[in-house]
């Protein structure tokens, strides 16, 4: 290390915390310098005709740019968030519920994340893990079948986290 520099400790959750605010800002774009441009972003279930991996910052960049134009819903929270600190300080393990709103009703559905970053705290590995039924069941929940506007008890929110 050269002289006069120090080292630091990486921060994944702090990463974790940026990627929340570029969920919630609702850009088509990725937040300059959050992710390294060798980054990969894995998500080993998601749904028929959906990438498992994607690799490079520039795959990724267009993956997420024509994703976020397609969402039928806007998120609008995270609630439950709890990170998990591994034995690699680079490495965290974050779990949530991830809030959307559709037709006036507010849904959520659990993630759970494996985020590793460099030393610029650049995410540099991203592996979702999602609960597609419960993500299915939030968008059909969302529209009753007899087009009724009135909204579906949900359980109460806790720890909610918003920028």
């Amino acid at each position: 290390m050269p002289s006069g520099k120090t080292a630091r400790n990486p921060d994944p959750a702090a990463a974790f915390a940026r990627w929340q605010q570029e969920i919630l800002a609702h850009s088509p774009d990725l937040t300059p310098d959050l992710y390294a441009d060798d980054v990969v972003v894995e998500a080993p279930f998601t749904g028929t005709g959906q990438p498992h991996r994607i690799e490079g910052l520039a795959a990724y960049a267009e993956f997420v740019r024509a994703g976020r134009a397609s969402l039928p819903f806007r998120f609008t929270g995270f609630e439950d968030v709890l990170v998990h600190h591994t034995e690699d300080p680079a490495t965290a393990v974050v779990e949530y519920r991830l809030l959307g709103q559709l037709a006036g009703q507010v849904r959520s559905a659990p993630f759970l994340v494996v985020v590793t970053v460099d030393e610029q705290d650049r995410i540099v590995r991203w592996r979702e893990y999602q609960d597609r039924p419960a993500i299915a069941a939030a968008l059909a929940a969302a529209t009753p079948p007899n087009g009724s506007t009135s909204p579906t008890p949900r359980r109460p929110r806790r720890r909610i986290w918003r920028p």
